[in-house]
């Protein structure tokens, strides 16, 4: 039943949408005067309206988000994360998005350890090229920066790792993390129960950015209940923006794509962009300061 109720509140929107689409139809009946089927429409319609309204009401307090700020220091750094697919072989697309966008660091995930060679052939000569191999078909990653950085950890069970980096006289710890998504309710408990051990981590840290595909609705439950409710969440427009598409960018979307930040860090930009090659995800940026 948790995974049921995990599956409908991440879709909250396209609920919505349905019980306008069921309103306006039970309308055009009652005008055409059919009045039984139009009156159990119309109630139906508001009836779901009002459930999502509700439903997120009750959440949008229980968010935390991060504000953005004018930019007073040259100490900043833009990070990127994408969850390329692992399909995707655009090396070259990638790198473009990478120039365009004028990224220090980009956290790649899906990387097949094939692939590890055509990321080093596109990006070698230029960045540091720092790999994460988890031994895995897909699920590994690659991190591609324009500074050294400090690897501190890399976590199979949490599919993440952590590493630190310079910002001006600080040092910034950059937490990646791509979560098993919850395919029935056994792999709804691992997924939580990996977000909270990174949730417990970074809330012990100093100066953090934690970024990645979380396969998780900010809507869904499991939001709060693994605590990242009490994180500052990056994006403020959680309900209208999405980071993912089922199948080619096809409804129905979501996001489950995060940045969330330090309170010791200033947030000066946040965008998602289409990051190179096909992928059912948006590339996420972030700017951060001191």
């Amino acid at each position: 039943m948790i995974w049921v109720k995990e599956l409908l509140t991440s879709f909250l929107l396209y609920i919505l949408i349905s019980g306008v689409i069921v309103a306006l139809l039970g309308g055009i009946l009652l005008y055409l005067k059919r009045w039984k089927i139009a009156r159990i429409l119309i109630w139906a319609g508001l009836a779901l309206g009002l459930a999502v309204i509700c439903y997120q009401v009750s959440l949008i307090p229980r968010i935390s988000y991060a504000k953005h700020q004018p930019k007073q220091s040259k100490q900043f750094l833009r990070v990127g994360f994408y969850n390329k697919h692992y399909l995707n072989q655009d090396f070259e697309s990638i790198r473009q998005r990478l120039v365009d966008n004028r990224l220090d660091l980009l956290a790649i995930a899906e990387v097949t350890t094939k692939q590890f060679s055509g990321f080093e052939q596109a990006f070698g000569q230029y960045y540091y090229l720092t790999k994460f191999d988890c031994s895995c078909q897909s699920d590994n990653f690659i991190l591609i920066s324009k500074q050294p950085v400090e690897v501190k950890s890399f976590d199979m069970l949490a599919k993440g790792f952590e590493v630190e980096t310079e910002l001006g006289d600080q040092v910034l710890s950059l937490q990646i993390s791509h979560f098993l998504y919850p395919g029935n309710s056994k792999m709804l408990v691992s997924r939580n129960q990996a977000i909270a051990k990174v949730v417990d981590q970074v809330s012990d840290k100093h100066s953090w950015l934690w970024m990645g595909d979380f396969n998780l609705s900010p809507f869904a439950s499991s939001y709060q209940t693994t605590g990242l409710g009490l994180l500052k969440n990056i994006n403020s427009n959680l309900a209208l923006g999405h980071s993912w598409c089922y199948q080619d960018k096809i409804a129905p979307c979501t996001t489950i794509d995060y940045g969330l930040i330090d309170d010791n860090l200033k947030l000066y930009d946040y965008q998602t962009v289409d990051g190179g090659g096909s992928s059912d995800h948006q590339m996420i940026i972030a700017e951060v300061g001191i």
